[in-house]
């Protein structure tokens, strides 16, 4: 057995605990109580949205709200870099642990999952979390508007949609975000505060030019301003800044009479201008950066001071926003810094870009790797993003984070990347993971035509992603070619290629079926996995390494192993891993074999809970062995609905990777499941049109195809036509190492036998596969036969009881347990025998068990009473107490009152 995966030192993304921050307003803003009050009663709905242009207050009025409100308020400051899918759930996950750190604390850790969840996958767990914590609770987003990711805009709208009652959404943006705002309106869930609403009247703008900002404008100058501005506060106080000091106030804003789009540049210069030029060029060239310190700036801005003129700007309220309780991090007010940023690229063409450059390498330098890299993005700098990328390419993709390297490269022109072509062996994973196998040929072909030098140290690369992709494709026989391609031209010694070659060869086997040559290369495979530090080939490994061991019948093995894995996962990645969900659902098959009903639902539990995290219910191995143990527990719940979900989505995505064997193996098992269910019309169809037939030749690939036609041809009377596929698919099983398999080949051949008369064959069969499937204690196989396997399990018990018993008692009470396991049989009566019959009542009792009656004399008995006082007790003739004392003697194998009693005793079949 494998020990489990060791932890090594990793990299993991970086949260900014600024952008969690919503800094308290200020004290001499405008009260403004009746948008306060909106957003109070916004609160009986799901959404609020705050709705306007830049500058009228958004946040501002968020802040002054949560003053005055007790309602706890998770915040989130989004900015470009949220569009990713990963960094957008960390810092919604930290929003809500910034109100209570103990809130959300599995979703936390499904966040440090490998590979990374999709966003509706931690969305899930995140409001399940929040439905369980009970207390009230507001979710902020601010500066929505930059969020321009489809899949974030619909997890977005997942979210609202399934809010738990006792949570509600604020959403602060420059434009609508694209929900369904309309039903939400209908329903009256949604509060929207808009321009309109924003906007100063003209009491308020009095208020903030006059008493605020202290200007002593006249009524009628005041007028003309809030005309003129249409009540945008931002305008307001940046007209208020032009005018301080300034003797002629009437005179300037008479002279702001023009197009309103003019407005904004005349103000901008006016504030510039009054400001001293080593301000304006601090403000310039600081405007580059999404959050500003005072050891950056110095960076940027040569001349040192940095600290003491950021503590100027903020005294002067211009447009510095705090993003911490330390005043050690702000942000420009966002409008404020696209005008800088508009004018740095106007009048100092280029400095942007080395500005953006001398950013990312004081990020470098602070160890703060993922801005290093957005900065060096920003700036189109591709060499220094590449060089930065590079160091941690390897950690990032050996956690599973292939999303998060995806979009850092797929930002990189292709022109840039092909300079450096060693990139490709941490491009072409992430392509693999996306499942784009027609780019991954792309770039595979880049190689190939790249310098020899190139070539040598990656030409392993290209097999080894052709390998993945053909084996993706269940294309076995190039997954093979491609395979020892890979090793052919592996380099020497380099101890992360052969982890990649040792994973193609294990993929490949999984086409197979070879259960022992899939276990081998496993344990070949994981101490490679291990040394190179390939934290997810070797979770994987050890995954697979479970699951095998259960398909070639050792199910307590199996079990051990991927309890261990469920451990070892929780303790490498703090949380469950995606790929945990064949995990749990073979935990979940393998103890519904066992007819442990309550330990399968739960772990069934956890793989549906995976499954709807992730959006993905399979990998590229092993989809509808998976799968089948999953609907078949689904189907004992009643859930066809969901087995048949589960089913298309496999489906589906076979589709796209155009992988038809596995394709053709899910119509299978949807088949199977029909048939379970009695619809021969739907499995009728399906055999029309599987192009399959009785005499085919067995491979594992179409075995769930041809274990399901047999099954067919047996429930529509032609059970003779399955007999001789039956043997061949038993043969190929057993070459498998598939012992799984052979015992359910092994149940429908005996029921086969039995439905065209052979009965000696049959039992012969059954004895078989009694055999072989009671030292792993099956169960649900046998019993899910119904009642033909039952009758015929009572036959053997008939005629092999005795023989059992004297040569072979373990298989006996194996025996006598799978017909405890049936249930009570018909009639009623002889209900309660039946339970006993599983705790190791002898073989004669379970095939003719006591009726209720035979039980209530025998407790007269046991009592010391006569047949006359029994008879006397009972209200029946002694004659009859008699005919029920042979009755019982006969079914106890017994002789006298006295066996009969301790034996009753024995077998627990009185009442204490």
């Amino acid at each position: 057995m494998s020990s489990p995966p060791t932890k090594p030192d990793g990299w993991a993304g970086q949260r900014l605990a600024t952008k969690l921050y919503l800094p308290p307003p200020r004290q001499s803003l405008v009260e403004r109580p009746r948008l306060l009050e909106r957003l109070d009663e916004g609160l009986r709905g799901r959404l609020t949205l705050i709705s306007a242009p830049a500058g009228f207050g958004k946040s501002s009025l968020v802040a002054a709200w949560r003053q005055r409100s007790d309602l706890p308020l998770a915040w989130v400051s989004l900015d470009e870099g949220d569009n990713e899918p990963a960094r957008f759930l960390d810092y919604l996950v930290g929003a809500l642990q910034t109100v209570e750190p103990g809130l959300v604390r599995e979703t936390s850790g499904l966040l440090q999952s490998a590979p990374a969840p999709p966003l509706r996958a931690v969305l899930t767990s995140l409001l399940y979390e929040v439905n369980e914590g009970g207390d009230d609770i507001a979710l902020a987003f601010d500066d929505y508007h930059v969020i321009t990711e489809q899949a974030v805009h619909e997890a977005m709208s997942f979210l609202v949609e399934r809010l738990p009652p006792h949570a509600h959404v604020l959403i602060v943006s420059r434009s609508d975000p694209p929900f369904p705002l309309a039903r939400l309106r209908a329903r009256g869930e949604l509060k929207e505060i808009r321009a309109s609403d924003l906007r100063f009247d003209g009491a308020e703008a009095a208020a903030f030019l006059n008493d605020v900002m202290g200007l002593g404008l006249a009524p009628e100058d005041v007028t003309a301003l809030e005309e003129r501005t249409e009540g945008w506060i931002t305008g307001l106080q940046l007209s208020a800044l032009s005018l301080r000091g300034r003797e002629d106030k009437a005179g300037l804003v008479r002279d702001f009479a023009g197009n309103n789009r003019f407005i904004l540049d005349y103000l901008l210069e006016e504030v510039l201008s009054r400001q001293t030029p080593d301000v304006q060029e601090f403000l310039l060239r600081t405007s580059v950066l999404s959050r500003l310190s005072a050891q950056l700036c110095d960076a940027l801005a040569p001349g040192g001071g940095a600290h003491e003129t950021l503590a100027d700007l903020e005294r002067a309220n211009l447009f510095l926003i705090p993003l911490d309780n330390r005043g050690e991090w702000f942000r420009y007010h966002h409008l404020f810094a696209d005008l800088l940023r508009l004018r740095l690229r106007h009048r100092r063409p280029g400095l942007a870009r080395e500005l953006q450059t001398e950013a990312s390498r004081w990020c470098e330098r602070a160890g703060l790797t993922e801005e290093a890299i957005n900065y060096a993005l920003a700036a189109e700098d591709w060499e220094r993003a590449l060089d930065l990328i590079e160091p941690v390419a390897f950690q990032v993709l050996s956690h599973g984070r292939f999303e998060r390297l995806n979009l850092w490269l797929e930002a990189i022109p292709k022109a840039a990347l092909k300079q450096r072509p060693l990139i490709f062996a941490w491009y072409i994973p992430t392509l693999l993971y996306k499942e784009e196998f027609d780019r991954v040929e792309e770039y595979a072909r880049l190689i190939e035509t790249a310098e020899p030098e190139v070539l040598r140290r990656l030409h392993s690369l290209v097999w080894s992603s052709r390998s993945l992709v053909a084996s993706a494709r269940g294309d076995l026989e190039r997954a093979v070619e491609c395979s020892e391609k890979t090793f052919e031209f592996m380099l020497p010694g380099d101890i992360k290629q052969r982890a990649v070659a040792m994973q193609t060869r294990v993929r490949y086997l999984s086409l197979r079926g070879d259960m022992t040559a899939i276990e081998r290369a496993l344990l070949e495979a994981i101490p490679v996995y291990r040394q190179a530090g390939h934290v997810i080939f070797e979770v994987w490994a050890v995954s697979g390494l479970g699951l095998v061991r259960s398909m070639q019948g050792r199910l307590r093995e199996g079990v051990e192993n991927l309890r261990q894995l469920i451990q070892s996962a929780k303790e490498l990645f703090e949380a469950r891993l995606d790929t945990q969900t064949y995990t749990h659902s073979f935990l979940c098959d393998i103890y519904r074999e066992w007819n442990d009903i309550e330990n399968a639902k739960r772990h069934l539990d956890e793989a549906l809970t995976i499954i709807h995290q992730t959006g993905r219910e399979s990998y590229v191995a092993f989809v509808a062995e998976n799968l089948k143990g999953l609907t078949l527990m689904l189907e004992m719940c009643g859930d066809a609905e969901q087995s048949r979900r589960l089913i298309e989505s496999a489906a589906g995505r076979m589709r796209r990777c155009g992988n038809e064997k596995t394709l053709r193996q899910l119509q299978a098992l949807q088949a199977l499941l029909h048939l379970r269910r009695g619809d021969h019309a739907f499995v009728g169809r399906w055999a029309e049109s599987c192009g399959i037939g009785p005499e085919d030749e067995p491979d594992y690939p179409n075995e769930l195809t041809h274990m399901t036609f047999a099954r067919w041809l047996v429930a529509k009377g032609e059970a003779g036509r399955s007999l001789p596929l039956l043997a061949r698919l038993q043969r190929s099983a057993e070459s498998g190492g598939r012992l799984r398999s052979v015992v359910e080949i092994l149940i429908l051949r005996a029921l086969a036998q039995q439905a065209c008369g052979l009965e000696a064959e049959a039992l012969d069969t059954l004895e078989r596969v009694l055999a072989a499937a009671a030292p792993e204690s099956y169960v649900r196989s046998f019993v899910d036969e119904g009642e033909a396997m039952r009758k015929l399990l009572l036959q053997a018990l008939k005629l092999s009881g005795k023989r059992w018993e004297a040569e072979s008692p373990e298989l006996l009470r194996y025996v006598l347990k799978l017909n405890g396991a049936f249930g009570p049989p018909a009639p009623a009566a002889k209900a309660q025998a039946a339970p006993a019959a599983a705790e190791g009542l002898p073989w004669w009792y379970a095939n003719d068990p006591l009726s209720e009656r035979e039980l209530e004399v025998l407790r007269h008995v046991a009592r010391g009473l006569s047949n006359q006082e029994i008879a006397d007790k009972l209200f029946i003739s002694a004659g009859t107490v008699k005919r029920h004392m042979s009755n019982i003697y006969q079914k106890l194998d017994v002789h006298n009152r006295t066996q009969a009693s301790e034996r009753a005793r024995a077998f627990k079949l009185l009442d204490n």
